[in-house]
């Protein structure tokens, strides 16, 4: 066999070895926006009906505030002792302290005020108050208010495509917000939950920044578990104790609730939210659903850094933002599951929600990647 004959073996070895490893990273992309869209299912229709949550979801309005952003700092402390856990299997466990003491590191910890009591403070309440479609699919704005913070902060070009992404979530976002669901209780809650789901739109996007400040420069892995920790650190700090001040300061420290009929106080203090997050843990129920939410959450994690990493931020970012469209189907996935507890989800997409959240998964798509080059597996950057 000819030297040419083996460089040319050898160069077709290398192509399909190169091409499966591009492969591999689009499908993690995929399975990132899968698994987040699963994940505020969860959330939305089983973690919050259960223990601390049950009454002040179903029955509130202040409390379930509280409710909802304690769910939102038990997700992302649940997700970290994944992240942990993988971290420890892996033998990266020991990195974490060295990460902590560098820039990259400092700068990691500080996007997590973005991330975590902005972002998925404001992304529960929104799925609390608007339903779970809704409120993913304008927290999925993210890549255009991204685009835009950018332009402002990094100096970054915006072209005539990302132009017209931006232009196109926009669009999206107002036909998602157009008018509430058929089975929406109030129309004013359901769009000061589509307010609350903007929070997560800017401070994911603002955290997206920062990161491009030195965050790449951290071990994955290491950045996740980062980012999970702190976020449900500052949000038990901030937003937690935050919104308990505020219900108990706007009830007077009681909320008067009609729990099927009958009349219930349900006491409200400064410390309400803490106790909704510890006491968690003592149900059964409750402990379950949130150790699967987070699983599901902080893979999700896994798959997006992983993708980053394989197929380029364009590429990656195109995939994740698809988890407004996978949680339809795990919306309908979880009216199968509640029932075995003995009640009904009645999730249900009506037409002009499935038109918002298919133009703005579009618009962000368009904002992120040239469309042609999307499923492109030659010259991957």
């Amino acid at each position: 066999m000819s030297v040419g004959t083996n460089d040319a073996a050898l160069a077709q070895m290398l192509e399909k070895h190169r091409m499966s490893y591009v492969k591999r990273g689009l499908t993690a992309g995929v399975l990132s926006g899968m698994t987040w869209g699963l994940q505020g299912v969860l959330l939305w229709s089983l973690v919050l009906c259960f223990g601390p949550f049950a009454i002040p979801y179903s029955y509130s309005f202040y409390a379930g505030l509280v409710a909802a952003v304690s769910v939102a700092a038990l997700h992302d402390f649940v997700a970290s002792c994944w992240i942990l856990l993988m971290d420890a299997v892996t033998g990266r466990i020991k990195e974490i302290p060295r990460a902590l003491k560098t820039r990259p590191g400092r700068l990691a910890v500080f996007a997590c005020l973005f991330g975590g009591p902005l972002g998925m403070g404001g992304y529960v309440i929104g799925m609390y108050l608007a339903g779970v479609t809704y409120a993913l699919a304008i927290s999925a704005v993210y890549p255009a208010i991204g685009a835009i913070l950018g332009r402002i902060v990094l100096k970054e070009r915006i072209n005539v495509r990302v132009w017209i992404g931006i232009i196109a979530c926009l669009i999206g976002a107002v036909l998602v917000g157009w008018a509430p669901p058929e089975a929406a209780t109030s129309g004013s809650q359901f769009y000061l939950g589509i307010a609350f789901a903007c929070c997560p739109a800017v401070g994911w996007a603002a955290e997206g920044v920062i990161s491009c400040f030195g965050m790449d420069m951290i071990d994955p892995d290491i950045a996740i578990w980062i980012r999970e920790f702190f976020s449900s650190l500052i949000a038990m700090c901030t937003t937690v104790i935050g919104i308990s001040i505020f219900a108990a300061a706007i009830t007077g420290g009681v909320e008067v609730l009609d729990v099927d009929g009958t009349t219930v106080n349900y006491a409200l203090h400064w410390y309400t939210g803490w106790q909704m997050f510890f006491t968690a843990f003592a149900d059964v129920n409750s402990l379950i659903w949130i150790i699967i939410a987070a699983a599901s959450g902080g893979f999700s994690y896994v798959f997006w850094y992983r993708a980053l990493n394989m197929v380029g931020t364009g590429r990656a970012m195109a995939f994740n933002v698809t988890y407004a469209l996978w949680s339809v189907p795990a919306g309908y996935l979880a009216n199968l599951i509640t029932p075995l507890y003995g009640w009904e989800n009645g999730y249900a997409a009506t037409g002009l929600m499935l038109a918002g959240v298919a133009i703005i998964t579009i618009g962000a798509i368009l904002v992120v990647i040239n469309p042609k080059e999307l499923f492109q597996l030659r010259n991957v950057g």
